[in-house]
């Protein structure tokens, strides 16, 4: 494989045999070939993982280390559309992704990936792509880092190990998770206004949350360890200043304040990543800012 290549959550199924003839049928044992066949799989398995992709993303998931990544993802991803593996998304705010096809998800699941749905992602809708992509991109940074990343997509479709954390009678799920060792990670996305009542819930989740002195422990399939992070990722200086208020209001401990990030990144309308602005950690931020009118 080549450098920089993906590692798969769900065990290695690029080596799961018989190798599909939908992508095999031109290629030979060739060590050129057989790269480019595991990195067809690669940007299958991580286009199926976030739902729909771009190829500067897929560049970062299966290249991360090579200054080519991004021309590379463009010519396998070019290959997959010629096959019909993959299909074209264009979206509303602009921009382009790619989504499974039905032949996808058949290549997929011959090679050991189950969790590939048979229909493909065809029909899949992006109501809320700046939500979406910003989740996408802040995960995709932690897994360049080295982390266990299950995106939104993987979250909302019960395909990341099944967490709920009921709060005040509702049940409350993130909106990605990362891991590194057996620290995990809440991921909160904020990019549009929220009423008081559903930031108060959040404080009362990071809380619950944080509350334990080593964090709220969840053993699992595919995930144990203890949840002492909570982050808050931040689109637009309106969500940083709501949840800072929520924050303030909230009274929390500084236990639990020290465990909660505030996170500010910057993406652009038509869905650029430029990445993290600044952060803080809740307890230093509030300290700062005391006095202060918010």
């Amino acid at each position: 494989m080549t450098q920089g290549a993906y590692t798969p959550a769900y065990g290695h199924f690029a080596h799961v045999h018989p190798v599909s003839t939908l992508v095999m049928h031109k290629y030979t044992d060739r060590d050129g070939h057989l790269a480019a066949y595991e990195n067809e799989l690669a940007v299958l398995h991580w286009v199926q993982r976030f739902g729909g992709s771009s190829c500067r993303q897929l560049a970062r998931l299966v290249w991360p280390d090579c200054s080519q990544g991004t021309r590379m993802a463009q010519r396998t991803v070019a290959r997959l559309l010629e096959r019909r593996l993959l299909l074209k998304r264009t979206l509303y705010t602009g921009g382009r992704l790619v989504v499974v096809s039905r032949l996808g998800a058949r290549v997929l699941r011959e090679n050991g990936l189950w969790t590939a749905t048979a229909r493909g992602h065809r029909q899949l809708k992006f109501e809320h792509p700046m939500h979406r992509m910003i989740a996408n991109e802040f995960v995709i940074d932690r897994h360049v880092s080295g982390q266990q990343i299950w995106p939104e997509f993987e979250v909302q479709r019960d395909i990341a190990p099944n967490l709920e954390i009921r709060v005040n009678g509702q049940n409350r799920i993130p909106d990605a998770i990362t891991q590194a060792d057996q620290s995990l990670a809440w991921i909160e996305v904020e990019n549009a206004p929220k009423s008081r009542h559903r930031r108060a819930q959040l404080m009362t989740l990071a809380t619950d949350l944080l509350s334990p002195a080593e964090g709220y422990y969840v053993a699992m399939p595919r995930l144990e360890g203890w949840f002492d992070e909570f982050i808050f990722v931040l689109a637009n200086d309106a969500c940083a200043r709501a949840t800072v208020r929520a924050l303030r209001d909230a009274h929390l401990g500084p236990n639990v304040l020290q465990r909660i990030e505030l996170i500010r990144v910057h993406m652009t309308p038509n869905l650029l990543w430029h990445g993290v602005v600044a952060r803080s950690d809740a307890a230093s931020l509030l300290h700062q800012l005391r006095g202060s009118r918010i």
